[in-house]
């Protein structure tokens, strides 16, 4: 089938000039991640709340101001056009989902618009696969896939830190291994998880509050270990679950990542992606 048949059609999107405290606003109150930028109807750019968190630490302008006076400066960027990622990488809508697939899995990137002529006629975004995945189970190949062990798909050699590794680390390990989630353990044990989204919230909130503090002659000092950023509250997987769990598990809890556990110990990791590379190598959807 056409990729809108499984694209999110009734589709929210912001002007170059429109303020990045809209962007955040309409991104809180739909739960999306992508926003196309659209100007005299033609799509021109995407923002991404990544985009937004490494930009200002998604805070509104009223947070950013140099001092408490209302009419003091706002600091960091304003306006989407400032952030937005340009040109813009798209599909045509009369594309197969499984080319939709390889182009995210090519880029790594979560979501791409569907235009027409420049037109936007939707976005696909790597939640819209898996929910397809699950809606088109009655396929065969999708119910063999589906029903594969996690443990044969999961991250078994992992990465982890510590809670008193540095930021900069995190970023450094994030870069080399092109990942974007680091397991936080002590002493074997699991006790956090660090996302990408949570290293750009804090370099953009320091950028923003250091800029502040040097308004006033101050030093600005943010966090600087993961156990300062790490979400503390983490969905796990069990080993024996499916594919089919796993992506449950996603969807229901609105994540893009689970660490797999075998009797509370952490053994492996499974992410969206892995999801994406399976149908990409497996071909199911074709």
């Amino acid at each position: 089938m056409a990729i809108l048949n499984y694209a999110t059609r009734d589709v929210l999107w912001v002007r170059p000039h429109d303020s990045i405290d809209k962007a955040i606003s309409l991104m809180e109150e739909r739960g999306i991640h992508h926003l196309p930028v659209v100007r005299d109807g033609q799509v021109v750019g995407i923002l991404s709340d990544r985009d937004i968190l490494l930009a200002v630490g998604w805070r509104l302008s009223s947070e950013r101001r140099a001092d408490d006076g209302p009419n003091a400066p706002v600091l960091g960027p304003r306006e989407v056009e400032e952030i937005m990622t340009h040109p813009v990488e798209s599909l045509d809508p009369n594309e197969s989902l499984l080319h939709a697939v390889h182009v995210l899995v090519r880029l790594r990137i979560g979501a791409l618009p569907v235009l027409r002529d420049g037109v936007l006629m939707g976005i696909l975004s790597e939640t819209d696969v898996l929910r397809s995945l699950k809606k088109e189970h009655a396929h065969l190949s999708v119910r063999h896939l589906l029903g594969r062990p996690l443990r044969e798909m999961m991250t078994a050699n992992l990465t982890t830190v510590g809670p008193k590794t540095n930021i900069s680390q995190v970023l450094a390990i994030f870069r080399s291994h092109r990942i974007r989630h680091l397991p936080v353990t002590s002493d074997g044990d699991l006790i956090g998880i660090i996302s990408d989204r949570d290293v750009r919230r804090a370099l953009g909130v320091s950028t923003i509050m250091d800029a502040a503090a040097q308004e006033k002659g101050k030093l600005y000092e943010g966090p600087q270990t993961a156990i300062e950023i790490m979400t503390r509250c983490v969905q796990c997987a069990p080993l024996d679950a499916t594919l089919g769990d796993a992506i449950d598990l996603l969807l229901e809890n609105h994540i893009h990542c689970l660490p797999v556990v075998d009797h509370g110990r952490l053994v492996g990791i499974f992410t969206a992606t892995d999801v994406m590379n399976a149908v990409s190598r497996s071909e199911v959807l074709a």
